[in-house]
């Protein structure tokens, strides 16, 4: 079984690069003003779509795995608008509504989508570098996780308490906000929010507890369900869409390597349409608009083009790229700006004379602000953006060179994380959880988002393991010390 293993790794990384230089020859010698040029590309990323999706089914001997996941988002945020274009005179692909709202240059489309096939190609490759040193296939299955012997089930119960409180106080209060002044004013900071360093920490019992529950052995009932049903709809309220959705999924994904539910085609497709219908609804209630379910409808296919606009990041960094000074350092920008902002809160320092806005995009270089202020100043500072990708900071990083190396790194990145969620270590495979609903969100957001981003849930979730770890050693010793008086 690891000779052919051994076969198989080779064989699919050989299949890589030899995608890699054919798509490389191509570029390279066909006219790139051409809308044919743009149309042989076009199914060329599709077909690399399809054999990656079968090479990952291969190297996990299951169509849903954790790649295949990533893969599926990476192509829902960053490739479907091609379908479209492909099967719909209706759809142009070099035509960007938002933010852009003018027709971009053919050259740089097929650009961009020689730049989704380096990266597809590139993750594959990480992923079997990270497969091929775990001596053969490793189990696919995740195992339940026991936390007996670090607290009791009233403890979990305890935190979902204090943590839905927190949470459904915080979330009350952001989608009032949103009703009544719009999702944009709370963008950019129109009103206040009751929420400081504490409750933030207190909030983040609720996910812990959420995924201990989860996790046990013991059958969910029906208040466990409705509760982790609630810490969706709660994290909705802030208008933030994809972040909860994908939440969502990656539970129901988690719920099914452990054995609890099976996920069918059927049920996947109803997943699907499910999650259309409230990301709609979720859009008309942050947009202000009236709900209509017979309109909702009628934008099905307008939906899922507009969830691809993710593209227009990696589109937008190519087209300006004279224009972008983007380091590898500032990869970092977002961490950089966490560990600033508290250490002047914690030091007493006075805040700096500067908007948020100018901070995160000049400064700090998040991403999404950085190349929205560049593209469209204007409506950047109007509260507005384009958001983010990893795919665009890997370009203004170091072109297609940085796509090749960062594709490879995300790749075996995934996959390190999948194995540390299948740990029985609690701590471990709580980080790797927590890190993992994030990441397969990158397509449309930083490419270390999975560190700043709840970075509060990663603080708590440590010291409330050292807390009860430390608790444990201390009624062990009592236990052992009466013991010793009677014998």
């Amino acid at each position: 079984m690891i000779y052919r293993d051994k076969k198989f790794f080779v064989k699919a990384t050989m299949s890589q690069l030899l995608i890699l230089l054919f798509a490389l020859i191509c570029y390279c010698s066909m006219d790139l003003e051409s809308f044919y040029t743009k149309t042989v590309f076009e199914i060329s990323y599709l077909l690399v779509m399809i054999q990656a999706f079968y090479v990952q089914r291969r190297l996990h001997e299951d169509w849903k795995n954790i790649s295949n996941l990533f893969l599926f988002f990476f192509f829902f945020f960053l490739g479907n608008r091609f379908l479209f274009d492909l099967v719909s005179d209706e759809y142009n692909v070099c035509y960007f509504e938002f933010f852009l709202n003018r027709m971009v240059n053919v050259a740089v489309v097929k650009r961009a989508v020689f730049n989704l096939i380096i990266a597809v190609c590139s993750y594959t490759i990480g992923t079997i570098w990270w497969i091929s040193r775990k001596q053969g296939r490793r189990n696919e299955k995740i195992p339940y996780l026991s936390v007996a012997g670090l607290m009791s089930q009233k403890t979990v119960y305890l935190m979902l308490f204090i943590g839905f409180v927190f949470k459904g106080y915080y979330s009350y209060q952001t989608y009032q906000a949103l009703l009544t002044q719009g999702y944009l004013q709370y963008f950019i900071g129109g009103f206040d929010i009751n929420r400081n360093l504490l409750m933030m920490f207190l909030e983040a019992f609720y996910e812990i507890a959420i995924f201990i529950l989860i996790s046990q052995k013991e059958r969910l009932n029906k208040i466990d369900i409705l509760l982790i049903i609630v810490y969706v709809i709660m994290s909705l309220a802030t208008g933030q869409r994809g972040f909860a959705m994908l939440s969502f999924v990656f539970i129901l994904f988690y719920m099914y390597k452990l054995g609890r539910i099976k996920l069918g085609f059927t049920a996947i497709v109803v997943l699907g349409i499910v999650l259309f219908v409230v990301a709609s609804s979720m859009s008309y209630i942050r947009g202000g608009k009236e709900f209509s379910m017979e309109e909702i409808m009628n934008a099905f296919f307008d939906f899922f083009y507009g969830q691809s606009i993710s593209i227009t990041v990696l589109v937008a960094t190519i087209d300006y790229e004279n224009y972008i000074d983007f380091s590898f350092w500032d990869l970092f920008g977002h961490i950089r700006y966490l560990l600033t902002y508290y250490w002047d809160k914690l030091t007493f320092q006075f805040e700096r004379p500067v908007d948020a806005l100018t901070l995160q995009a000049e400064e700090y270089k998040w991403y999404g602000q950085y190349i929205s202020s560049i593209t469209n100043q204007d409506m950047f500072y109007r509260g507005l953006g384009l958001g983010s990708s990893y795919m665009g900071q890997f370009y203004a990083v170091g072109k297609e060179y940085m796509q090749l190396l960062g594709g490879v790194f995300v790749g075996y990145l995934v996959e390190f994380l999948y194995d540390k969620v299948c740990l029985p270590h609690f701590l471990k495979r709580f980080w790797a959880f927590h890190a993992l609903t994030i990441i397969v969100f990158i397509s449309r957001a930083n490419l270390f988002e999975f560190i700043n981003m709840q970075w509060h849930v990663y603080v708590v979730s440590v010291l409330l393991y050292i807390y009860f770890i430390h608790l444990n050693r201390i009624l062990y010793r009592r236990t052992n010390n009466k013991c010793s008086k009677y014998v």
